[in-house]
């Protein structure tokens, strides 16, 4: 449960950075003037502030992306479904065959 803990603290601290970030380059706002001693907001990077957004509500909801690669046939979606322990993504009948 520790472990647990100081991960969810490590996304926590994620998603202020990004929140920070894209309040730095989202749009321009007087009021923010007095927080950070200028007044942030970059026109041309507004959409990348959206992302940031969406980003962070993802992270904090504990959706996240995990790329997997490897050779052809090499056991990445056999290796998947036994991480979720049940068959979610396909395998070749060859391999299959192969394997009996």
């Amino acid at each position: 449960m520790k472990a647990y803990a100081k991960q969810q603290e490590m996304i926590d601290t994620v998603c202020k950075e990004l929140l920070i970030c894209s309040e730095l380059i989202g749009e321009k706002d007087e009021s923010k003037k007095q927080k950070y001693g200028f007044v942030p907001g970059m026109q041309s990077m507004q959409n990348q502030a959206v992302v940031l957004e969406e980003q962070v509500h993802k992270l904090r909801q504990g959706i996240f992306q995990v790329l997997f690669t490897g050779a052809f046939s090499g056991g990445k979606s056999t290796l998947l479904n036994a991480l979720m322990r049940q068959d979610v993504l396909r395998i070749s009948v060859i391999q299959q065959q192969n394997k009996m």
